[in-house]
């Protein structure tokens, strides 16, 4: 095989070295890394131009901040280099930037298209989270039986997702009755509650589920009380417990002692239960 029908020996007598990624300069000759910067070939082009007139002439700057390198020569037939006349491929595929030799690769410059599997993963917690507590459309009571959710096919945009959690806030905000029954009746600011899918889930009962909004300054020893009252358990408190259930970390027992805002975000889902429906002694 002859490797020079696939690449070009820099112009510069002097190095004549074979070149694979040769770069062309404006005065159309070809050159290596090396040499194709225009002071380093005594490049007749900067004698005709004049900075102004030559700004569209010359190659740009690398796109790597700090590389003052020119860039691999873009919209270049091919034909020069194999003589088969197709164009070579210019800038990154994954960014679309143009870099010099040395920063051609992704992992060279950091590219930002070897990050879009993160943000499918986030992508995919997003529209489970999303899933997960998207109510399906009912007549609101005190006492709403467990749903079926909707199957819907959700947006992968991000932006897109936090808006529908947005609305989704909303709708839960509009049908949430107060956890504490001294606060019917009563004004407090939005900002100032807290709004939470609660499910029964205790081996033996119905399961049954309500959306009901708490004080943030609510002791969750105090929430669970109230969750009590609303669903009228018969169980010993003391054998009760309240879980948070989530896409991310799955379900963990919310700490008694501690405020139920601390524990939890607006809009989460937590569980009733008790030790025997999760099997413990």
């Amino acid at each position: 095989m002859d490797l020079n029908s696939f690449g070009k020996h820099c112009a510069l007598q002097s190095c004549n070295v074979l070149d694979f990624l040769p770069i062309q300069c404006s005065c159309l000759q070809w050159f290596c890394k090396l040499h194709v910067t225009p002071d380093l070939h005594d490049c007749p082009s900067v004698q005709h131009h004049s900075p102004e007139s030559s700004s569209t002439s010359l190659r740009s700057k690398c796109a790597v901040v700090g590389c003052n390198k020119p860039p691999l020569a873009t919209g270049v037939a091919a034909a020069d280099l194999t003589g088969d006349g197709e164009s070579v491929p210019s800038g990154c595929s994954g960014c679309q930037l143009s870099f010099c030799v040395d920063h051609r690769h992704m992992q060279s410059h950091s590219c930002a298209g070897l990050v879009i599997g993160k943000d499918d993963v986030k992508h995919e917690a997003a529209r489970a989270m999303l899933a997960q507590t998207f109510l399906a459309t009912g007549t609101p009571t005190s006492h709403t039986p467990v749903v079926t959710r909707r199957s819907t096919k959700l947006s992968s945009d991000l932006k897109v997702l936090a808006q529908l959690q947005k609305v989704n806030l909303m709708k839960l905000r509009h049908k949430a009755v107060p956890a504490d029954p001294k606060d019917r009746g009563s004004v407090v600011p939005v900002d100032q509650r807290i709004h939470v899918i609660v499910r029964l889930e205790i081996l033996g009962q119905s399961k049954k589920e309500i959306v009901l909004w708490f004080r943030k300054t609510t002791v969750t020893d105090k929430a669970l009380d109230l969750v009590v009252q609303h669903f009228g358990v018969s169980h010993t408190v003391s054998t009760l417990r309240l879980e948070q259930l989530s896409a991310e970390i799955g379900s963990h027992v919310l700490q008694n002692h501690l405020e139920l805002a601390g524990q939890l975000e607006d809009g989460s889902t937590v569980v009733l239960t008790d030790s025997c429906s999760n099997g413990e002694s």
